[in-house]
C-alpha cells in the first residue's frame, strides 16, 4: 500500500494505533470495523470484515514501515581530509 510522502510520523502513529485497535476488534468478534485510510491518492473510509483482513494487515504494515523508516533516517556521511 502506497502512503503519501507527506505523512508525518506523529500522524502515522495515530493511524497505526487506530488500525491496530480496529484489527483487534475484527479478530475478537466484531463483524465489521471502519477505518480511515490515507493513501498517496487521497483518503477514504472503508470497512473491513474477516473476509478482507489481509488488506487491513497490509495497511498496518505500511504504517509501521513509514514510522520505522522516518525515525531511522540519517544524513549523508562525509569525510574531511
Amino acid at each position: 500500500m502506497q502512503l503519501p510522502s507527506s505523512l508525518d510520523v506523529a500522524t502515522a502513529q495515530t493511524y497505526l494505533t487506530q488500525a491496530i485497535a480496529a484489527f483487534n476488534k475484527l479478530m475478537t468478534g466484531a463483524a465489521v470495523v471502519e477505518v480511515d485510510i490515507v493513501t498517496s491518492g487521497g483518503g477514504y473510509k472503508t470497512r473491513f470484515t474477516p473476509a478482507n483482513r489481509e488488506a487491513l494487515e497490509s495497511y498496518i504494515a505500511a504504517l509501521e514501515e513509514r514510522i520505522a523508516g522516518t525515525c531511522n533516517r540519517r544524513g549523508a556521511i562525509g569525510f574531511v581530509f
